[in-house]
């Protein structure tokens, strides 16, 4: 028997990426926040559940 549960998520920053972005809840969009120059990059996903904010 398997109790599989699917989740919905918001990846702001991908794994390998070497730009930021961040969510504007305000706008509900997502935007360039920064970049990182040279070899340095994310070493992992980054993200959200979106209902589970505590705004």
């Amino acid at each position: 028997m398997s109790n599989l549960l699917e989740l919905k998520v918001t990846i702001e920053i991908p794994k390998g990426s070497n730009i930021k972005y961040e969510y504007d809840r305000k706008t509900d969009q997502i935007s360039v926040d920064r970049i990182l120059y040279g070899s340095e990059v994310y070493p992992h996903n980054y993200g959200f559940i979106k209902e589970a904010l505590d705004w």
